[in-house]
């Protein structure tokens, strides 16, 4: 057993290398009439062999495409949801929804605050990018600049999930505890709201959203409120 990781490893060790040559083949050029190791026919065939053995490795997961999966009943019991989409999404897990959403939060927040329309368009849905956008357009009327260094999270956790047959849509909403500093200041630069020495702990519950239609795995923010 330990001699065929031990092998594996020297697989991807050789791999790397060649791809490090490669690298600097492409970058810093040769002479035409230097001759270049890549195009030996035996480390060709290297490459060859060592990209079969690699895709025989039962860790090494092959992309797998999923379109229309079709939900057959109405579901709003939350446990059996998240059973039912783990079941029926590659790569879909409790844990890895909760880590994934907890970065998207800190990615939304951040760029929000900085008027980053472009990331921001990514990861909502339509409806709430526009309204996300008209605010940050608004603002950006008034003067005004936000000021928003998010220091981390209390707790997450996940408090409802369904499932809408007619939308063929998967839902979960999260409740994030997280501590904040918000600010907003003037054309001038000065203060007119928060406090940059007052770190506040704030509630927000948010709706993800996923179409079963699409094979996109990304989960896009559909609603949010503040408790």
């Amino acid at each position: 057993m330990d001699n065929g990781f031990q092998y594996i490893d020297i697989l991807i060790l050789v791999f790397i290398v060649a791809m490090l040559v490669q690298r600097l083949k492409s970058v810093l050029g040769t002479r035409p009439d230097e001759k270049v190791v890549l195009e030996d026919k035996k480390v060709v065939e290297l490459f060859k062999h060592i990209n079969k053995e690699i895709e025989k490795m039962p860790m090494v997961e092959k992309e797998k495409k999923v379109v229309n999966i079709k939900i057959e009943e109405n579901l709003d019991d939350k446990d059996k949801v998240i059973v039912y989409l783990e079941e029926k999404l590659p790569f879909f897990s409790k844990k890895g929804f909760i880590d994934n959403a907890k970065n998207a939060f800190e990615i939304i927040v951040k760029s929000f605050a900085n008027g980053d329309v472009k990331t921001l368009k990514t990861l909502l849905e339509p409806k709430i990018y526009k309204s996300f956008s008209d605010f940050i357009k608004k603002r950006e009327e008034d003067g005004l600049t936000t000021v928003s260094d998010f220091i981390g999270f209390e707790e997450v956790e996940i408090v409802e999930a369904s499932l809408d047959k007619k939308k063929n849509l998967a839902s979960i909403t999260v409740r994030f505890t997280s501590e904040q500093v918000n600010l907003v200041k003037d054309k001038d630069g000065e203060y007119v709201e928060g406090d940059p020495n007052y770190i506040q702990t704030i509630t927000d519950i948010w709706t993800f959203t996923k179409s079963m239609n699409n094979s996109n795995p990304a989960w896009l923010l559909g609603r949010t409120k503040r408790a």
